[in-house]
């Protein structure tokens, strides 16, 4: 892997969710919250998700991964949906495992995507594809699976929506 420049292949970023996975021994049901989470604790990273409300209007923002001198932050919009904030925070969580230079506070209150080359926003988006498939193998099924889903009306009412298709 180039971490130096913090580029990946498709195989060689898959290979690393799956690693990665292994290593934090999730279980199952486990959401990206809980992946970003371990993945801070066993790394010793001081990392924070917040989300916070974004103005509908700006279509151009949903999340960013920065830093401070105290925190690794990922930030991600809170007035969208589960799935959607689901995607956010892997693909901003994708930004920090492979080395991308986090955002900086300019960067971030000018608005401007600045630092990241369409490279590296492809190889985080790739990450969090990998990484959900990879959150939603083995997600139980049936009663099991309605359980898991009770708190998350979003996810409820695609499982409904599917289910018209049977």
């Amino acid at each position: 892997m180039n971490k130096g420049q913090a580029l990946f292949s498709p195989r060689e970023i898959r290979l690393l969710v799956g690693r990665i996975c292994r290593e934090l021994a999730l279980p199952a049901g486990a959401n990206v919250l809980d992946f970003l989470g371990e993945y801070g604790r066993r790394r010793g990273l001081r990392l924070k998700m917040i989300a916070v409300n974004i103005s509908p209007g700006d279509d151009r923002l949903f999340g960013f991964y920065m830093a401070t001198e105290l925190w690794n932050l990922i930030v991600y919009r809170e007035n969208t949906s589960w799935l959607h904030q689901n995607r956010i925070l892997a693909h901003e969580g994708g930004h920090l495992i492979l080395g991308h230079a986090p955002r900086t506070r300019e960067a971030v209150l000018g608005g401007g995507a600045g630092e990241r080359t369409l490279a590296q926003e492809a190889a985080a988006e790739f990450f969090a594809a990998c990484l959900l498939e990879r959150l939603t193998k083995g997600v139980p099924g049936g009663e099991q699976r309605r359980m898991a889903l009770q708190n998350r009306p979003e996810a409820m009412r695609l499982e409904e929506f599917f289910r018209s298709f049977r």
